[in-house]
């Protein structure tokens, strides 16, 4: 909790606001988030740096729909020392092969306020298609807010995976 509480004010705009009104940077919503882990619905990771393992941030995939859709929604964040470093660039490849491997997902979704450029350039370089807009998607801060509704799916991921003939 230290990481997200030190990262709070670079956070906060981006967070969704809790049905329960419980704080983000809590170690309530540590623990919800942590456990469990994985579940059919949902898998969360933690980003930790290879060399001394320290916390960097957090990844998960939630509302997994299973069946003919095998879909999922990414939500990520980075502790504010670690932005504009390539961590979560790494972070998102290396869970994107697990959603479309082990997860055996079809369909990853990412929905992303419009104002915040580096998620909406993170998913771009990544190879996320904007679909459109879901207009007042979530409550952020206290009010309704669009979010651009990114997609990527497992055929795309697989050919720009591939090496060239």
């Amino acid at each position: 909790m230290a990481l997200r509480q030190a990262s709070r004010a670079f956070l906060e705009p981006w967070e969704p606001t809790e049905p329960d009104g419980s704080d983000r940077f809590s170690e309530r919503w540590a623990t919800r988030f942590l456990a469990p882990a994985k579940s059919d619905r949902r898998a969360a990771f933690l980003i930790c740096a290879s060399d001394d393992g320290k916390l960097l941030g957090a990844l998960s995939f939630f509302h997994v729909e299973r069946g003919a859709v095998q879909s999922a929604q990414v939500g990520y964040w980075v502790g504010a020392a670690y932005a504009d470093r390539g961590v979560m660039s790494r972070a998102i490849v290396i869970a994107l092969a697990k959603a479309f491997g082990s997860l055996e997902l079809q369909r990853v979704e990412a929905l992303i306020v419009p104002e915040n450029e580096p998620s909406r350039r993170l998913v771009q370089r990544t190879g996320f298609q904007l679909e459109g807009l879901a207009r007042g998607y979530a409550e952020l801060g206290g009010r309704r807010r669009d979010h651009e509704r990114w997609s990527l799916t497992r055929a795309e991921w697989l050919a720009s995976r591939a090496p060239p003939a």
